[in-house]
């Protein structure tokens, strides 16, 4: 066993992106835990855990055995346990780790007598303990087949847990599908407070659902993208061919209570539906002025719940400024961005898809987005035909409104990642009352970048730093390298941080072949 140990008190380079040099310090630890080895053929499902109980990393062997390896909360190993599953149904399906209120679950579920229906189970884990915690308990009943897995939400307070899941469609020669969604409403124990299983009032040619959202009141919110024409078809007449339709469903009422989106000429990008902390329902995302995947800016649309009337956030569309989008590009990209915006042109940010939306502790309202994409190019060689697939992270854009709605700045925060798998790429997004903190793995070069320079690329899982990038409330970004994995040999995966505490972060990370839990805490 061995322990690594980090104090980092990093003098933060300045990047405000009004090009102002700004001193600041980030003071961050990191603290690496007791190596440990997942058994053979188990594949780790991350870890649960927290400041007073310890942490316990769960790895599964499918239809086999379940292991528990116990940590304290200093990261020393503390005990591992193998548990069998064998006594399970063959047949069983494993639904994953979930944190309900202030417990951890595994779900799993199994078909029904004579192959009907699906049942799924909640079996509790004693973190303490690094054990299950008594017998498995039925939580859900499916009335029929289901296509896929079951999926989960929560509201923003945590009060209310969502179980989701669609049931195999009735498939009839000539006859349109629709789409029967299950929709099982909890509180935080997982007591079933109400459940209904609701077909969708367009077909699947005519609709695609794009997010679901349960809030504390236990109502459920499904957001559809609606084709105009009954087909999916994008563009009819140089225009959107489409509109988008919140469904309220409840525990009263049989049918769902409906807000209609029309955003005139412009198209939607990306969108979700989000909660605020105050129960408030957003509808957030980006938008185009043409029929491609790039964004003109964001744009942030809310609802009232009695009469589902929509209404825009003040403007409801905000623009990226051009001076924003320029920063970190080349010079021919910048010259294109000129010419567009001199002829009228609309100027976009292409790949740009939505990430989260923070409310902070004053109202205003922060509404990340990556530039994610993927590559897929095909060779022949020795009479055989290839595919390589590269998946891209690219710049983090972020949009602060402030309360009354009014467009307070846009970030940009540089980076190019790259891998032939989503290891190691992407970003964690740590929220500090009204300030923001980005952790990802980037090329050192990119630690004092200035906005007339490209970001230098960085390969997933090779080499590089952890970066941390603080964006202030008044959007002073600063940067700071907190851990070097060439120096230091080892390696982190900051997609896979999960947040502890309100200063505290787990994680892992790998020293050659050695796994390590590692801790973060900020100051």
């Amino acid at each position: 066993m061995k322990t690594k140990f980090l104090l980092c008190l990093a003098v933060a380079i300045m990047a405000s992106l009004t090009s102002q040099a700004v001193d600041g310090k980030v003071k961050i630890q990191v603290k690496w835990g007791d190596e440990f080895q997942v058994p053979k053929k188990h594949i780790e499902e991350n870890f649960v855990g927290n400041m007073q109980d310890g942490f316990l990393l769960i790895s599964m062997q499918q239809r086999k055995s379940v292991c528990f390896q116990k940590f304290d909360t200093a990261l020393k190993a503390n005990g591992e346990k193998v548990q069998s599953l064998e006594a399970l149904p063959k047949q069983y399906g494993n639904q994953g780790i979930r944190i309900v209120g202030r417990k951890v679950y595994w779900f799993y579920s199994q078909e029904g007598q004579n192959d009907v229906g699906e049942h799924l189970y909640a079996q509790e884990i004693d973190v303490k303990k690094g054990d299950f915690a008594g017998p498995a308990r039925e939580i859900a009943v499916a009335s029929d087949a289901i296509s896929g897995y079951w999926s989960t939400d929560r509201s923003a307070d945590s009060s209310k847990f969502l179980l989701k899941y669609t049931l195999l469609p009735v498939r009839k020669r000539g006859e349109p599908e629709f789409t029967t969604l299950g929709l099982v409403v909890m509180d935080n124990t997982l007591k079933q407070l109400w459940k209904k299983e609701v077909e969708l009032p367009y077909s699947q040619d005519a609709s695609e659902m794009e997010s679901y959202q349960i809030d504390r009141n236990g109502n459920v919110f499904v957001l559809l993208k609606v084709y105009e024409s009954g087909k999916k078809r994008e563009v009819k007449d140089d225009q959107p061919n489409y509109h988008y339709e919140v469904l309220k469903y409840s525990r009263t009422t049989d049918k769902p209570a409906i807000a209609k989106f029309d955003f005139g000429d412009r198209y939607v990008v990306d969108i979700a539906l989000v909660e605020d902390y105050n129960g408030r329902m957003i509808c957030a995302g980006f938008y185009s002025g043409q029929a491609h995947f790039s964004a003109e800016g964001a744009f942030l649309y809310t609802f009232d719940e009695a009469t589902m009337a929509t209404k825009a956030i003040d403007k409801g569309f905000y623009e990226f400024p051009l001076e924003v989008m320029k920063q970190y590009e080349s010079e021919r990209t910048q010259k294109k961005l000129d010419k567009a915006e001199s002829k009228g042109k609309s100027t976009e940010v292409p790949q740009l898809k939505f990430k989260s939306l923070r409310v902070a502790e004053d109202g205003s309202i922060t509404l990340f987005g990556e530039q994610s994409y993927v590559v897929q190019v095909s060779y022949y060689s020795g009479n055989t035909w290839y595919t390589r697939t590269t998946y891209h992270e690219d710049d983090i854009y972020a949009v602060k409104v402030a309360a009354d709605g009014q467009l307070r700045w846009v970030r940009k925060v540089p980076k190019r990642q790259a891998g032939n798998s989503t290891i190691g790429l992407s970003y964690f997004l740590r929220s500090d009352g009204n300030d923001n903190y980005l952790f990802f793995a980037d090329n050192i070069k990119n630690l004092d970048l200035h906005t007339d320079e490209v970001p230098a690329a960085h390969v997933g899982g090779a080499g590089g730093i952890l970066m941390c990038v603080k964006i202030t409330d008044d959007g002073v970004v600063s940067k700071s390298n907190i851990y070097d994995f060439r120096e230091e040999d080892a390696y982190m995966y900051p997609e896979n941080f999960r947040s502890v505490s309100a200063r505290q972060i787990i994680g892992r990370g790998r020293d050659h072949k050695i796994s390590l839990p590692l801790l973060i805490n900020m100051e």
